[in-house]
């Protein structure tokens, strides 16, 4: 079973199945007793590889993916689409 990653905004990201070892998401809610339900926060954690590009062969996206973390949260670029899709048997679960 693989993931893939596809990030859209000003420019598209793609990482495939041979880049990603795992995906966690997770849910920052507020803990104390005034909490209100619009302050939540969610959190995507990727963990994967940088696979360099050997004998011609184009890099993959990865340092797209550092530089987009670079972005200023003021800056609209920082805002993207990001779709996660898990492979299985060359089919979309």
């Amino acid at each position: 079973m693989g993931l893939r990653l596809k990030i859209e905004g000003n420019e598209t990201i793609n990482l495939r199945e041979t880049s990603i070892m795992s995906v966690q998401f997770g849910a920052d809610i507020p803990h104390d007793s005034n909490a209100r339900s619009t302050d939540l926060g969610s959190t995507v954690e990727i963990k994967g590889k940088i696979l360099a590009a050997v004998g011609g062969e184009p890099a993959d996206d990865t340092s797209k993916i550092a530089r987009w973390a670079l972005v200023p949260a003021e800056n609209f670029d920082c805002y993207r689409n990001v779709e996660i899709d898990v492979i299985n048997a060359s089919q979309v679960v």
